[in-house]
């Protein structure tokens, strides 16, 4: 019989699965005391100042059954130039479905019957070299995820990544035949050249016709799923800017794809455990169906080593390559401002967290106070592997990361605590405009995410060195502005800048020596203060 899988697929992988209506649990609510978790299916949200953040103020049953390029379509394309709706806006969205062609075309002699078939979407985003970015979308076929408790195979991936001390991502070498159907390749655009990264261990590596299988009389498809699956493999799973990659090129993929957050479910396929991040797919992307782990893929059909269990999909796409993300491959200045990918994104992360009514559009009129909030990077003597194995739920075993020592971290200010001291004063100071300072200085580290994100919502001006970190600027309210310290000559690298225009607001980047000159930063922020427009939210 042809079944559906539900939010929970019973650990006896022999179990029927039940009906994909089946609703996902609330999740907790966040631990954040002005955050008023709203109804799911509650009226439109009361933001006074939310203006064009269309996607802020819709009931959260409203985004789950919208596709995400229908909640981007509302945010424009672009200012800054004559491709920038290309690049950033929903011409890009367009121009990337628009390439779409047959990879794997329904055999008409096939015996099986799955009727399987397979579209790539190639494409050759500006000024990114290579050979283009894919995605996928395979249909009627059938994945083994039963590799996934195969203990020698997903051992030695972790035991090479400890050895590298976690250089090499612990992105499994699938079998030829993990995925299969009854489709024919076509050699002309079936090619591992145009699959960067783990993209070909998903495509060309994995699929095999299944009359070329050896076991082709267990592909069985007992087992249906019926709603979309994408699989994604993540960059790393704790450094904030490049998990965004994938949290952006999820978004990415779902518009191009047309598919809407509560049909949507989320494999990773890497190895990694859950990691600080674990809200965005947790939430973000997780509605009627929970984001899964590759554990718990092996929890729900792994086998033992020489058995296998396929599961069919009726669609099943391969997500976008973390480091081919608009938001990432641009180094350079970039003049695009505005964009509708990045303020839709934002926006789409705000609301399904929960904290739209912790954003300064909450409020009736904009405030007088100005809140500078200071990055201070400082050192976790635990590696995030340390911290986030669990040897129950995890491929990552506790006693794995013992000999790992203390971690280093650099790009750290010498006198943090001379800045912090310096910026509030600040604080009894007057400014021409009328405005009042407040200090914030944060250790991210010690934050839960979504507190993180409730700092970024709350903030005027972001102060802080080049890193990971600064990737919250795009969380920040429309008037705010980011001032990135170049303390490490780190200055040629302008992802920040750029991700400050894409959204739309100021940025100033200056390099400065280490111990920071505390004076001088202190004149930067004063005329920052002073150019905010409190009649602005």
């Amino acid at each position: 019989s042809k079944e559906t899988q539900r939010n929970q697929p019973p650990n006896d992988r022999h179990q029927a699965t039940v009906q994909a209506s089946a609703q996902q649990s609330t999740p907790p609510q966040p631990s954040l005391s002005q955050v008023q978790q709203q109804s799911h299916s509650g009226d439109r949200i009361d933001l006074p100042g939310a203006g064009n953040h269309r996607i802020l103020q819709m009931p959260l049953d409203e985004i789950r059954d919208t596709s995400i390029d229908m909640l981007m379509s509302s945010y424009g394309e672009a200012e800054g130039g004559p491709t920038c709706g290309a690049d950033f806006g929903n011409q890009l969205i367009k121009r990337w479905r628009d390439t779409r062609e047959v990879n794997c075309a329904p055999s008409g002699n096939s015996d099986n019957k799955l009727n399987s078939k397979i579209d790539c979407f190639l494409m050759h985003q500006n000024h990114h070299h290579g050979n283009g970015d894919n995605l996928c979308l395979m249909e009627n076929v059938a994945m083994d995820l039963g590799v996934y408790g195969h203990d020698q195979f997903t051992r030695s991936i972790i035991d090479h990544y400890v050895q590298t001390r976690h250089a090499d991502q612990p992105y499994p070498k699938f079998p030829s035949g993990f995925i299969t159907g009854d489709c024919d390749v076509q050699p002309e655009h079936w090619q591992s050249r145009v699959m960067p990264g783990w993209n070909a261990d998903l495509t060309t590596g994995a699929y095999r016709h299944i009359r070329e299988l050896k076991n082709a009389d267990q592909v069985q498809c007992d087992t249906w799923i019926e709603h979309p699956v994408l699989m994604q493999e993540r960059d790393t799973f704790a450094n904030f800017f490049h998990d965004s990659e994938d949290f952006v090129n999820v978004f990415l993929a779902m518009a191009v794809l047309q598919w809407k957050p509560r049909d949507t479910q989320l494999f990773l396929m890497d190895l990694y455990p859950q990691g600080p991040f674990w809200n965005m797919w947790k939430e973000v992307y997780s509605h009627d169906y929970p984001a899964y782990t590759a554990f718990d893929l092996k929890t729900h059909y792994g086998v033992p080593a020489g058995q296998s269990n396929y599961v069919c999909f009726r669609k099943l796409a391969m997500g976008i390559y973390g480091p081919a993300a608009p938001t990432t491959i641009c180094s350079w200045d970039h003049p695009c401002k505005k964009t509708a990918l990045v303020r839709s994104y934002s926006d789409f992360v705000i609301r399904t967290l929960g904290l739209q009514n912790v954003t300064h559009y909450a409020s009736s009129k904009p405030k007088r106070e100005v809140v500078i909030t200071y990055m201070s990077r400082r050192p976790s003597k635990e590696w995030p592997e340390k911290k986030y194995c669990d040897d129950e739920k995890s491929f990552f075993r506790c006693a794995l990361w013992q000999n790992f020592g203390p971690r280093s971290l650099g790009r750290m200010i010498r006198n943090d605590q001379d800045v912090i001291n310096a910026l509030h004063r600040l604080e009894s100071e007057s400014f021409a405009n009328g405005a009042t300072v407040k200090i914030t200085a944060v250790d991210f580290n010690v934050l839960s995410f979504k507190e993180q994100i409730a700092v970024d919502l709350q903030t005027d001006i972001m102060v802080g060195p080049h890193g990971a970190g600064l990737m919250h600027n795009i969380f920040m309210r429309d008037r705010a502005s980011l001032i990135e310290l170049f303390i490490d000559g780190s200055g040629a690298n302008r992802h920040f800048h750029n991700l400050a225009g894409w959204y739309g607001r100021k940025y100033e980047g200056v390099s400065m020596s280490n111990p920071v000159n505390i004076e001088e930063l202190l004149r930067i922020v004063r005329r920052h203060i002073s150019s905010i427009d409190l009649n602005a939210y």
